[in-house]
């Protein structure tokens, strides 16, 4: 009898499958990582924009800088207040930065918002994940910070 070196095409078939499936699985817990970290991002920007609002306070007789009502996202002119805080002129935005995720600020919301009667600000960021402990905010998967 003749001796075949080599592998079947069933060994080959199950090695393959069996790579696909480990692949499949890393590439998820990868995925699930990112959005995690992106979160954690998202976290602590608002902290750094609530410490430059306070530094703003602080030099401008306790006073908050203002929105204009109808506006939620003026990132850019909220960039010119807090120069204090951000000697660039940049404020961090949001790691992916789209239509569904972006930063918002709101100067002196009425009622109560994140859980507080009448708060000096609010901030408000779509989070991808929803497993830590944050006041939620008005929007589904949305969360909010407040003085």
């Amino acid at each position: 009898m003749k001796k075949i070196n080599g592998f079947t095409l069933i060994e080959l078939l199950v090695v393959v499958s069996i790579i696909s499936i480990l692949t499949s699985i890393a590439l998820g817990t990868f995925n699930e990582s990112r959005k995690s970290a992106r979160d954690a991002n998202r976290i602590t920007d608002m902290k750094s924009i609530s410490n430059a609002l306070e530094l703003y306070a602080t030099s401008n007789s306790g006073d908050y800088p203002t929105t204009d009502a109808n506006s939620y996202n003026n990132w850019s002119s909220l960039a010119s207040d807090l120069d204090e805080g951000f000697p660039d002129g940049i404020l961090p935005k949001d790691p992916l930065n789209t239509n569904t995720y972006f930063y918002t600020y709101l100067a002196a919301p009425a009622g109560t918002v994140c859980g507080e009667l009448n708060p000096k600000y609010a901030f408000y960021f779509i989070a991808e994940r929803t497993d830590f402990g944050i006041q939620s905010g008005p929007i589904d998967d949305s969360f909010c910070i407040t003085p």
